[in-house]
């Protein structure tokens, strides 16, 4: 844990987010993780930047500030983007980018939009804060990085779990608990390939496996081929329902197995270079052994924790079937820290906010703010002054 103390930053640090308007468990675990040690604000775009006082502008996820309004990629939106963060640095903005993916997680394929957004704003940003060393690795290798790249570490949980589960999400947290359960959980997106999981696992040899698909999806195909996969097996179980961020804990302490699965081809590809797993941090906070793609990311984050992980979509049965085959841990699990990760990765957006272009860059951790980042040397010190946010 973090001891030491950070003073407060003298100047605004505004994400550029539509929380609170719009849901998301990230922005409020960061907020009560920040408390009242940045003076923190939220707006959905760049508007009315200009005329304020400069500060540290907060950039995550990016789609939506160059989308028009049909939801499609706009090379000249994109541009006028890009030129806007020129303008802010020239007015004193600091300009921090926190990735979570580096392009678009749900559309079939990376555009030029998207490609010209994020190497604008790799030139233009002061720092760069990425969730794992392996992604900051890839970042810095990049071309055009400007400023400096640093590691914020990673966080599972997204809320403290409630007291008691409701009606609905006790029962089926008591048919998991009464299984060998495999859970899958968060929107059920087509970047999770999820009726490629129920083929597998209907293909892996668990035996005495229960394989739960938890989560909303909002595309209607999607939802029916996953409705049909499972409605031809009694080992397949589908519940539709958005799962609320405090019974996240309770649904995985019911889980013998999570099942955190990633494409990596078309769109997705780039998850081989640079990912943000919330699954994957969630079942390791929670001591729950899972099952995910060999991607790099994914390997610093399971370091130590019982994880199946396979090359290809081609080896996930084998993944599973050893998964299975893991001694059953949910009644020795220790209890999980839910919000030691949170501040951690507040303390990392803190010493950027106060760091004011000197210092070295620090590493974080799952647990807290460690050693100077080996891979940030000289001229990756920090320049300048002293949606859609589920999980994935």
């Amino acid at each position: 844990m973090v001891t030491a103390a950070v003073p407060h930053p003298p100047v605004p640090w505004v994400v550029v987010t539509d929380y609170p308007r719009w849901p998301s468990p990230y922005f409020t675990q960061f907020e009560r993780a920040v408390g009242g040690r940045m003076e923190l604000r939220f707006q959905p775009g760049l508007d009315g930047l200009e005329a304020q006082a400069p500060g540290v502008l907060n950039l995550h996820r990016l789609k939506r500030l160059y989308r028009d309004a049909g939801g499609t990629a706009d090379p000249v939106l994109a541009a006028e983007l890009v030129r806007r963060l020129y303008g802010l640095r020239r007015q004193g903005w600091r300009i921090v980018w926190t990735v979570h993916n580096l392009y678009p997680i749900d559309v079939p394929q990376t555009s030029e939009a998207d490609l010209a957004v994020v190497s604008g704003l790799l030139a233009v940003a002061d720092t760069v804060l990425c969730h794992t060393r392996a992604d900051a690795a890839h970042v810095r290798g990049l071309p055009g990085v400007g400023g400096r790249v640093a590691v914020c570490g990673w966080a599972g949980l997204p809320a403290p779990a409630a007291p008691t589960l409701p009606p609905g999400p006790a029962r089926l947290a008591a048919a998991m608990a009464d299984s060998r359960a495999f859970l899958l959980a968060g929107n059920i997106s087509a970047y999770k390939d999820v009726p490629g999981v129920i083929e597998a696992f209907l293909r892996a040899e668990v035996a005495d496996g229960q394989l739960y698909v938890v989560g909303p999806c909002r595309d209607q195909e999607l939802e029916a081929a996953v409705t049909d996969l499972a409605r031809r097996s009694d080992r397949v179980h589908r519940w539709a329902g958005r799962v609320d961020p405090g019974h996240v804990r309770h649904l995985h302490d019911a889980a013998a197995v999570a099942v955190c699965n990633y494409r990596t081809d078309g769109g997705q590809r780039f998850f081989t270079q640079a990912i943000h797993p919330s699954s994957v941090g969630t079942a390791v906070v929670c001591g729950v052994p899972l099952v995910a793609p060999a991607l790099s990311s994914i390997r610093e984050m399971t370091q130590g924790h019982p994880a199946y992980l396979h090359e290809s979509p081609a080896d996930l049965p084998a993944s599973l079937a050893l998964a299975a085959a893991h001694p059953d841990t949910r009644w020795g699990r220790p209890e999980p820290d839910e919000t030691g990760p949170w501040e951690a990765i507040a303390e990392a957006h803190l010493l950027v906010a106060g760091t004011g272009g000197s210092g070295p860059a620090h590493r974080v951790g799952a647990s807290g703010v460690g050693a100077p980042d080996p891979g940030t040397q000289g001229g990756d010190h920090l320049r300048g002054e002293s949606e859609d946010h589920g999980t994935i």
